[in-house]
C-alpha cells in the first residue's frame, strides 16, 4: 500500500543519514586516467574469456564487444558514460574483498 511505501522510504532514509550515508558521485566526463583504466579493465576481462576455450554464444559476443573496445577505446569510453549518464541499467556483479 501507499503508506507501507512511505514508511519504508522513510525508515531508509532514517537508516542512511544515522550512518551518515553520503552518494558517490559520478565521475567526472574528463578524468585524467580514465582511459589507462579502461584498457587495464579491458585486459582483464579479455583474461577471463582467454582463458576458457569453449565459449557461448553471449560469451563469444561480450569477447567481440570488449575487442571492439580495447581497439578504440576513446569511443568505448564516451559509450559508456553517455550510457551510464541515460540507460542507468547495469548488469549484476559480485564484489569479492581480499
Amino acid at each position: 500500500s501507499a503508506e507501507e511505501a512511505v514508511a519504508i522510504y522513510t525508515t531508509t532514509v532514517n537508516w542512511l543519514e544515522s550512518r551518515k550515508f553520503s552518494p558517490i558521485i559520478f565521475p567526472p566526463l574528463s578524468y585524467k586516467h580514465d582511459t589507462k583504466l579502461l584498457i587495464l579493465a579491458l585486459e582483464r576481462l579479455k583474461e577471463g574469456y582467454t582463458a576458457n576455450n569453449r565459449l557461448n554464444q553471449q560469451q563469444r559476443e561480450e569477447l567481440g564487444l570488449i575487442e571492439q573496445a580495447y581497439d578504440n577505446p576513446h569511443e568505448a569510453l564516451s559509450r559508456i558514460k553517455r550510457h551510464l549518464l541515460t540507460q542507468r541499467t547495469f548488469k549484476e556483479v559480485s564484489i569479492e574483498f581480499m
